[in-house]
Formats: C-alpha cells, sequence, structure tokens
C-alpha cells in the first residue's frame, strides 16, 4: 500500500501529493502564468486544426482502407497463406509501399487474428480494455483515498480513454492494442516490482514498433533513478525486440522487388493542430467542442506533470513522446497513431483540479 502526506494548506488534494504544494509565491505564479500561456496557444491553433478536419471530410478515408487490407490479410492466413507473401503482395496490387521493411506489418497481430477468428479476437481485446480499467482502478486506490467522487472521477477518465477501441473496427489496428498494453503496463508499474510492467511492454512492441520509444523511455528513466536492475529488464526487452525486428526485415526483404513502392517517409512536421485533429477524431474527447479539447489537453498535462508519483512522471513522459511523434513526426493519414495514448490521455484531468488548488494556496501563502 503507498501512503502520501498532503499539505494542511491543501485539504481539497487530501489523499493526493502534489509538486505544487508549498510552492514559493513567485514560483508559483511562473506556473500559473505557464499553464495560460500553454492553454492559450493550445486555443490558436483551433483553427488550423478544423482545417485539418474539413480536408479528411473531403478525401476517401484512409483507416477504412487501411482496416480493408488488414481484413483481407487476415482472411488469407487464416486460410493458410504465408503472412508475408500475403502481405507483400497484397500490398503490392493496393498501391501501398513494400519499402523499406516497416511499411509492412509485424505479423503478430494478424497471426492473432487468424487463430482466433474476428470475433474471438474481439473479445480478447474486451478482455483486454477491461484488465486495464481494473488494473488502474486498483493503482488509483493505492493513491487516493477511495472516496466516491474521487474514485468515480478517476474510473470515469480511465473509461472513456478506452472506450473509443471497445468498437470492433478498432480490433484491426495494431496501435489499438499496443495504446491498452502500453496502459496497462503504466498501470502495473512499481519501482521494486518492474517485470510485469515490461511484460506489457513487450508484448505492445510486438504488436508495433512505434511502442519502442516508450520502452526506450521507460529504460532510460529507470537508469536515471539508479534502478539498475530495471533498466536491464527494460534493455533486455528492447533486445528480444530487436531481434524480432531483424527476423521481420529479413523475411519482407526477401520478397521485394525491384519496382516496388517506397514509402514517402515521416516527416509531417504538423505541430500541435494536428495532434488536436488526431484527438478530436479518434478518441472520446471527439463528443467535446474543438475549444474544449484545446483547454483539456493541456490541463491534463499539467496535471500528470504536478501528480507526485513515479507513474505519473512516466505517464507524463510516454504523453510527451508520443505528442512529439505525431505531432513532428506523422504524416496526415497517421493520426490513428493517438491510438497508442488515447487510453492515458484524460488521466492527468483527475489530478489538475488538486494540483491548481495548491498553486492558488500557496499564493495565499503568508510569510511568518
Amino acid at each position: 500500500m503507498i501512503h502520501f502526506t498532503t499539505s494542511r494548506r491543501s485539504p481539497i488534494a487530501s489523499g493526493l501529493s502534489s509538486r505544487c504544494a508549498g510552492l514559493p509565491p513567485p514560483l508559483a505564479v511562473v506556473i500559473l502564468l505557464l499553464l495560460g500561456l500553454a492553454i492559450a496557444a493550445s486555443i490558436r491553433t483551433v483553427p488550423t486544426m478544423l482545417e485539418y478536419s474539413t480536408e479528411h471530410q473531403a478525401k476517401p478515408d484512409r483507416t477504412t482502407t487501411d482496416m480493408l487490407l488488414y481484413q483481407s490479410l487476415a482472411a488469407q492466413v487464416r486460410s493458410g497463406r504465408n503472412y508475408y507473401i500475403a502481405a507483400t503482395a497484397t500490398q503490392r496490387e493496393a498501391g501501398y509501399p513494400v519499402r523499406p521493411f516497416v511499411t509492412v506489418r509485424l505479423p503478430t497481430l494478424t497471426w492473432l487474428i487468424a487463430a482466433l477468428s474476428p470475433p474471438g479476437a474481439h473479445l480478447l481485446m474486451l478482455l483486454l480494455v477491461a484488465a486495464t480499467v481494473i488494473a488502474w482502478v486498483i493503482r488509483l486506490t493505492r493513491i487516493i483515498h477511495p472516496t466516491l467522487p474521487r474514485m468515480s472521477g478517476g474510473i470515469l477518465l480511465i473509461i472513456f480513454g478506452v472506450m473509443p477501441v471497445t468498437y470492433e473496427p478498432a480490433m484491426w489496428f495494431s496501435e489499438s492494442w499496443a495504446g491498452l498494453l502500453i496502459a496497462l503496463s503504466l498501470a502495473l508499474y512499481q519501482p521494486g516490482r518492474w517485470w510485469p510492467s515490461v511484460a506489457a511492454a513487450l508484448m505492445a512492441v510486438m504488436i508495433r514498433e512505434l511502442a519502442l520509444p516508450y520502452l526506450l523511455a521507460m529504460g532510460l528513466m529507470a537508469a536515471l533513478a539508479g534502478q539498475r536492475r530495471e533498466a536491464y529488464g527494460w534493455g533486455i526487452a528492447v533486445g528480444v525486440f530487436g531481434m524480432a525486428l531483424l527476423g521481420h526485415a529479413q523475411a519482407v526483404d526477401a520478397l521485394t522487388q525491384v519496382g516496388d513502392r517506397v514509402s514517402q517517409g515521416w516527416n509531417g512536421q504538423h505541430g500541435w493542430s494536428f495532434f488536436l485533429f488526431a484527438c478530436q477524431q479518434l478518441t472520446t474527447l471527439t463528443v467535446l467542442p474543438p475549444m474544449a479539447t484545446a483547454v483539456l489537453l493541456p490541463m491534463s498535462y499539467f496535471g500528470l506533470a504536478a501528480w507526485k508519483s513515479p507513474v505519473a512522471l512516466r505517464a507524463f513522459v510516454t504523453l510527451g513522446v508520443y505528442t512529439l511523434m505525431i505531432a513532428m513526426v506523422a504524416r496526415t493519414d497517421n493520426y490513428y497513431w493517438v491510438f497508442l495514448v488515447g487510453p492515458i490521455l484524460g488521466l492527468g484531468l483527475l489530478f489538475a483540479p488538486f494540483a491548481f488548488v495548491d498553486l492558488i494556496q500557496s499564493l495565499r501563502r503568508r510569510r511568518p
């Protein structure tokens, strides 16, 4: 059981440990100003985000096209065809790039769906959703006093985060599975008992290689914290994935042809507005006005940064890494990468109000 003590000046945040509690008034002012500037800058990008939405509606839905490709591959593998032969031939015929090897998805998810059948795989995803929600609920009960309002707020935020991947179409995208496993890995993380977190992360990266930045970030933070055994654990997971990726590369390269289409690469550099667009399209934020999304996302980052907990720091770094990756690297048709962080996107909103109250109380603090 993890216990945190809180400042007597922060009764509303009782049961939470905020980095904003007891700060000198000048520093509290600086943090409030930075938060205000971040929200204002986010709001300014809303018109550009709406332009992405307009462009998206005016052209064929890439997610539908990609889903048809994944369904075709699963059906072919289920009928007995070799995955790599099916993938390279189908992508070539459909006009998809086949080079470099990363344009062909890792076979893990296709093998899984082919083995279980689509209904069975969907049931497995729902079980993974339930496991992720339960793991986070248990984690929150160890951090905050389990009063009804707080636990209800935490459970709702978690459920809202995983809700988009409960729908059957999300099952066909490896980012959905990897994002759930990353969220589960964070919920299971404890400095002295890190192996369940590593195991969940290894499953994530074996489904989608874009989970690799998460493993690298977790390993780096463990090394910086002096947790040598944990850092070695993350390093071993990266090494296992590296060997699997090498085998994948060799299998794809053996089937490529001289005239195969080459990917245009990842160099989108569309910025924060594109990340807002992705969140507005494929997360539960889609039920809110774009202006609300622009305000709530910086608040969620602030809540994770202010929450004084090892898992919060790792969730904050994870969210930051993938935000930068989507904003600076992803092309416009890669917006479904947001599935990788969708389950934890709003988690910081549970802690932001407590941290904000601590900042206000720091401003009101008097010197003896």
